[in-house]
């Protein structure tokens, strides 16, 4: 398996996570997972784009 594709699985089982913990947090810990989320789900596309 080509390890750009590992990532991919690793950060979307981290974007799961994180969205589970995000939903069931209040306040400023909420906002700072949902961001993390965002960043989440731009290093996933970011890994799908690239060519190599």
């Amino acid at each position: 398996m080509n390890n750009r594709y590992s990532y991919v699985v690793l950060f979307s089982a981290a974007l799961l996570g994180t969205a589970a913990l995000a939903k069931n947090s209040d306040g400023a810990l909420q906002i700072g997972l949902w961001a993390l989320a965002v960043v989440e789900v731009a290093a996933i596309w970011w890994l799908l784009a690239r060519r190599r």
